[in-house]
């Protein structure tokens, strides 16, 4: 594979219990160096989008949150933990759908290339260096800077083509 691209899939198959616990571990590891508090919401959060399979928003989570903890959850509980989330480093906002996916790789930084099926709603995340240097060199000569890359491409996944 070229050394400019990589690809990461956020959803088939699903994780295993050894990399669903390695993506905990790192946040954790993240939280301690970062000095912020994993707390327990948090974690909870992220340990339902690692298991959610496929991307998801925050009123969705919010739901599986309520009856996973047998009360209501307000929506400002939920954004702050994603917010925390995404801050972290170990989970990733899909702009198009307003949804969230976990980075399964957060210690690897990066900027990502959303690959999304409109059928399946499967989505995969792909680095491509050289993709992101062009982009730069665009702003750049534009006189533009940028603070972050976000590129989402929508199609059909080899499955439901």
């Amino acid at each position: 594979m070229d050394q400019a691209a990589h690809t990461h899939s956020h959803d088939y198959p699903p994780l295993t219990q050894a990399q669903r616990e390695a993506a905990l571990g790192e946040a954790e590891m993240l939280a301690r160096q970062k000095n912020v508090s994993l707390t327990r919401q948090r974690q909870t959060v992220f340990e339902l989008l690692l298991d959610a399979g496929r991307p998801i928003g925050a009123y969705a989570l919010m739901e599986k949150l309520s009856k996973k903890e047998q009360r209501g959850v307000a929506p400002p509980t939920i954004y702050r933990a994603l917010d925390f989330l995404v801050e972290l480093g170990v989970v990733s906002r899909l702009e198009s759908s307003n949804e969230f996916i976990p980075c399964t790789h957060p210690t690897d930084p990066h900027d990502c290339i959303f690959l999304i099926c409109t059928c399946c709603k499967k989505a995969v995340e792909t680095d491509n260096k050289d993709v992101h240097a062009a982009l730069g060199k665009v702003a750049s000569a534009s006189g533009f800077k940028t603070d972050r890359q976000v590129i989402e491409l929508q199609g059909l996944c080899s499955d439901c083509q």
